[in-house]
């Protein structure tokens, strides 16, 4: 007699995806978990384009210090606030208003460890919280319920 169980012991969902839409899925997903819980929207969102810029800097020059390096000049935060204004009302203080909320934004990132000092104390993404579509194709579960 064959037994069957009457749950299901482990769930496998496939999602097709971007590059570009990779990092706030993973982000969306990761949100509910620390650290990421301690996230607001906006931050998840920056910090998905954050890390989608680095991966391809670091693709482009083979050099995690230069993608660094590069990702927190004053040009690529130009790009990065622009990508951020897409769909937004443009008024007169909008360009402005944005830095100042992109700048607060990083702020953010350094108290909360996901942006760090690296060597020459410049700024660098926190490696441990970096993903890589590349490299992390999937995200497993292991859900430990605790005796109550």
């Amino acid at each position: 007699m064959e037994t069957t169980k009457p749950y299901i012991d482990m769930l496998n969902i496939n999602q097709k995806t971007t590059k570009e839409l990779y990092y706030k899925q993973v982000l969306t997903i990761l949100s509910h978990m620390p650290p990421f819980n301690t996230l607001r929207r906006a931050e998840l969102d920056v910090l998905a384009l954050l890390m989608f810029y680095y991966n391809e800097l670091v693709d482009k020059y083979k050099n995690v210090a230069k993608a660094n390096s590069i990702l927190f000049d004053k040009t690529y935060r130009s790009e990065i606030i622009d990508e951020i204004m897409v769909n937004k009302e443009i008024d007169d203080n909008a360009y402005e208003k944005a830095y100042a909320k992109f700048a607060n934004i990083l702020s953010s990132f350094r108290r909360k460890g996901f942006i760090v000092k690296g060597k020459n104390s410049s700024d660098t993404l926190n490696p441990k919280f970096i993903v890589n579509p590349e490299k992390v194709k999937s995200i497993k579960f292991n859900f430990i319920l605790k005796n109550q």
